[in-house]
This record gives C-alpha cells, sequence and structure tokens, in this order.
C-alpha cells in the first residue's frame, strides 16, 4: 500500500431542491531520489469539501451549482537531515460550478444504457490562502475558468449490443490553464 483513499457523501432530497454533502481524502506516498541520489519519500495529500445544489426542472432536465473547497498539501517525509528542513507546500483552492444537464437514459440491462444525455457547464477556480495563526485570508490573482460539454447517446442495436457516441469540449481561459 502506498497511500489511502476515502469518499463519503450524503444527499438530502427531502424537497425539490436536492442538496449533496461530499468530502473526498486521497494520501499518495511517492518514493524517488534527489539530485544527489539521496533516496527521498514524498506525500501528496489532497482533501475536497464539496456542496452541491440540484434543482429539478423536469424529469429530464436540472440545473446545479456546485462549490468545492480544496486543500493539496506535498510533504518530504522525513528520512535525512536536508528532508527535516524541507517545509511543506500546501494549495488551497476555491470554486464554482454551475451546470445545465439533460437526461433521458434508462437502464435496458446491466451496463447497457439507451437515450440521450448532455451537459453544459462553466466553472470558476481560485487559489486563496488562509492562515489560523495570526489569523489571515488571501485570494490570488491566479483565476481559472472553464467552459465545458459532455454529450452522449446510447443507441440499442441487438439484444446485447449498444453503439455509445460520445462527444466531448472543453476549454479554460484566465490567468491559469488547464493542461
Amino acid at each position: 500500500f502506498n497511500g489511502s483513499e476515502y469518499f463519503v457523501y450524503y444527499d438530502d432530497k427531502k424537497f425539490r431542491l436536492d442538496k449533496r454533502y461530499a468530502l473526498y481524502r486521497r494520501s499518495q506516498n511517492f518514493s524517488m531520489t534527489d539530485n544527489f541520489n539521496r533516496p527521498m519519500e514524498e506525500q501528496f495529500t489532497n482533501l475536497i469539501g464539496i456542496y452541491q445544489l440540484r434543482y429539478p426542472l423536469d424529469i429530464y432536465r436540472s440545473i446545479r451549482l456546485t462549490t468545492t473547497l480544496r486543500f493539496d498539501t506535498y510533504n518530504v517525509l522525513s528520512t535525512d537531515r536536508p528532508s527535516l528542513e524541507t517545509e511543506p507546500v500546501n494549495t488551497q483552492r476555491l470554486g464554482v460550478k454551475a451546470e445545465y444537464v439533460f437526461d433521458n437514459t434508462y437502464l435496458m440491462k446491466k451496463n447497457m444504457l439507451n437515450g440521450t444525455r448532455y451537459k453544459f457547464w462553466i466553472e470558476g477556480l481560485n487559489k486563496f490562502q488562509v492562515q489560523f495563526a495570526p489569523w489571515a485570508f488571501s485570494l490570488s490573482d491566479d483565476f481559472m475558468t472553464i467552459i465545458g460539454l459532455d454529450a452522449r447517446h446510447y443507441l440499442r442495436l441487438g439484444r446485447h449490443a449498444i453503439l455509445a457516441g460520445r462527444a466531448a469540449a472543453t476549454t479554460t481561459f484566465g490567468s491559469e490553464q488547464l493542461l
């Protein structure tokens, strides 16, 4: 084992406005060597909190708004004196995503869908810095906006065959870009 991964969520569908609370945590360890051929152990930890609102327009269409808080930590684990003096690198991001979703697919058999589903979305991400002692909060000038589309159509060809077509596109703009 070189790490752990956890995902837990709670859906509140009591009223028409559905709510989802989710928490995701992943920790991975990596072994490598530095410039002097000394072994190093590194650990990447991601913690993501998600709050989502879903408003169904009808049985097939919905509008969704998702906010995310993401905390990433990079540590060099203690294997020798220089690694003890290495400070962890922390990155925090705040994201807001708005989606329009259409989905009229239905499950014919296990892993066999029929119908069409697509979604359009726009998402904004910004780095921020939080300090607790003394208290300080600051947003960065690094902002990224993502616009995307994902469309899928499933067509039944026979009793046990499905033709699945997919079109997907995304673009980013702002001071940060996706690779």
